[in-house]
């Protein structure tokens, strides 16, 4: 498991937090600003983000954050954030953010990260499945468009074979109306002159 420590010189991951991902076998690298962090999070490599947000908050520009927040849901990145205070307003609605104080237990740490992970997993899984049914709908509607296009010329070609009507025969006369219910029709019609006495239709 990868996993993103984001910290600078006035927010640093507790101690703790990290003494515990390595107890728990998570291969850890870090970066000392949410710049790099933001850039690392784009590459895709990490499955967990992790950083604080307390004394950062007034002094980083919103933007940043957002940035951020936007790696991680795009790449579907788990994110721990240690906080003090309450943080929603600056990280919105994004799915997969648990935000906790510096000082939760090893096993709540533990079980909070493993809700995200399954999360995260579900998510990934539906991403894929998201995107598999996107690629069958452009096959089908390519599909449909070459049906389509074989259908108009097979009605231009029922067209072309049906009787055109220039006169009067005798007495008679006869119209049609040609309405097929996409582009073409099931009927097949002729009218022509047996003799002088007969026209068969």
């Amino acid at each position: 498991m990868q996993v993103l420590l984001i910290e600078s010189p006035s927010t640093t991951v507790p101690d703790a937090w990290k003494e515990w991902f390595l107890d728990w076998e998570f291969q850890i690298t870090s970066v000392p600003s949410l710049e790099e962090g933001v850039a690392q999070a784009r590459t895709g490599d990490f499955e967990v983000l992790v950083i604080a947000m307390d004394q950062a908050e007034s002094a980083t520009p919103q933007a940043q954050w957002n940035n951020l927040f936007q790696a991680a849901e795009t790449g579907r990145i788990a994110m721990l954030v240690a906080s003090q205070g309450s943080s929603e307003g600056l990280i919105g609605e994004a799915s997969l953010i648990d935000v906790m104080l510096p000082s939760v237990s090893q096993s709540e740490l533990h079980a909070r990260l493993n809700i995200l992970l399954r999360c995260q997993s579900s998510l990934q899984r539906m991403d894929r499945e998201i995107a598999n049914m996107e690629r069958i709908g452009k096959r089908l509607n390519r599909h449909f468009s070459e049906v389509d296009q074989e259908m108009q010329l097979a009605g231009r070609l029922q067209r072309d074979f049906l009787p055109d009507f220039t006169g009067p025969f005798g007495q008679f006369r006869f119209s049609t109306v040609f309405r097929p219910v996409t582009w073409v029709s099931g009927d097949i019609y002729d009218i022509f002159r047996v003799d002088e006495r007969h026209i068969a239709f």
